[in-house]
């Protein structure tokens, strides 16, 4: 159909032809063209909606929008950096080029605008487009971030946004679907009402559900919150009540469909559910023999009865401190692969050693994980590069 063709061809050839030509255009060559582009500007919109009215099937048209998406942002792309590479070759056509920047950031505006919820696709966004869009999320943030509530939750939420301007620095692919989430994010912390207190959730638990932001940091510090508070329980029925209870509550928890921070892990939802799976399994299973007469040694033996500590341990060169951020940044990486990210620090601590102690904490390890030291985070870096000198010599 007519309509599904490439609708960007005046744009498209016009860009090309002012990049490659080595000669300026007089002033009223320049207006003339600047005149018709914003003509064309109309017969793209409205070509757009005649194909929008003549595709029947959504999955064509999310296509079609998403490809003249794209193509409007890297045509603006390819401008962009001709302008920033040439200055004289921009002083010499201002008019024009000023115009067809303009009307190339409308067609995409346009489409976000009117057919926003039909852009679906992995595709990277352009580089320029990218940095004024973060940067303008990142404000966005810093504007609502005092609604906040303060606590670790929160704390990681901000690290979050600090390490969004960093990945576009270090120019990581994002998709527009992720900074739609991202905006959608925002968004909600204006709205969000946290005076609203709950037994079981924070507020910003609550939120994190809601808005599926599933996060392995988030979903560590929230299952190691309810095993604190599991702990200071005796009996196998007070947990098995406590665990019900909370999973019932989490059910009952408001959820954004069809959303989440990282589409290629599990979602917070999942992830909590096994949790509790697992545990009202096991107190179920320890209720269970307790009624028989056997008892569970992982509630009433001594803690040096209970874990089978290892006689010889690796003795690290680098503080607690930094092992945490190492393991931390190797589960993350999928350098090592785990169920969790406490499971990581579970597994591995014990058989650690610093030079100054012989017995770290897997919890405690794991906590300062969240909140590394410049300080600790220059060491390990440079023993980094050391390693990567080491392995170049091999």
């Amino acid at each position: 159909m007519k309509s599904r063709k490439y609708i960007l061809h005046y744009f498209d050839n016009l860009v090309h032809r002012l990049v490659s030509d080595s000669e300026d255009m007089v002033p009223d060559q320049q207006a003339g063209i600047a005149e018709r582009t914003r003509r064309e500007q109309l017969n793209f919109q409205i070509a757009i909606k005649e194909a929008v009215c003549s595709i029947s099937r959504e999955i064509e048209l999310q296509r079609f929008l998403s490809r003249h998406y794209l193509e409007a942002l890297h045509l603006q792309e390819i401008l962009i950096a001709r302008i920033h590479k040439d200055p004289s070759w921009y002083n010499g056509q201002s008019l024009l080029l000023d115009t067809l920047t303009d009307v190339l950031a409308g067609l995409g505006k346009y489409l976000e605008q009117r057919y926003g919820y039909l852009l679906r696709f992995p595709d990277p966004l352009p580089d320029s487009n990218l940095k004024a869009r973060v940067a303008k999320i990142s404000a966005e943030f810093q504007s609502v971030s005092s609604l906040l509530p303060s606590g670790l939750f929160s704390e990681l939420l901000s690290k979050h946004f600090v390490r969004l301007a960093e990945r576009v620095s270090s120019r990581c692919v994002f998709s527009k679907s992720s900074l739609d989430y991202m905006n959608a994010l925002v968004r909600r912390i204006h709205e969000w009402d946290w005076d609203n207190s709950h037994k079981a959730f924070e507020a910003i638990e609550r939120f994190f559900v809601y808005i599926n932001f599933n996060s392995k940091a988030v979903m560590d510090l929230m299952v190691a919150k309810m095993e604190s508070q599991l702990s200071l329980l005796e009996k196998s029925e007070d947990k098995l009540l406590y665990l019900m209870d909370r999973l019932r509550s989490f059910r009952q928890l408001h959820r954004k469909p069809r959303i989440c921070l990282n589409p290629g892990y599990w979602s917070l939802d999942q992830f909590i559910e096994k949790w509790f799976e697992a545990e009202i399994a096991f107190q179920r299973s320890t209720t269970a023999l307790a009624g028989h007469g056997v008892s569970n040694p992982s509630i009433k033996a001594p803690l040096a009865q209970q874990v089978s500590l290892p006689k010889q341990k690796i003795r690290c060169g680098l503080s607690g401190d930094q092992i945490a951020i190492v393991l931390r940044a190797a589960d993350e990486v999928r350098m090592i692969e785990s169920r969790s990210l406490n499971m990581v620090f579970k597994t591995m601590i014990p058989y650690i050693a610093t030079d100054n102690r012989s017995t770290l904490s897997p919890s405690s390890i794991r906590v300062k994980s969240y909140h590394p030291e410049h300080r600790d985070k220059s060491f390990v870096i440079d023993k980094l590069h050391q390693m990567i000198e080491k392995i170049k010599d091999y």
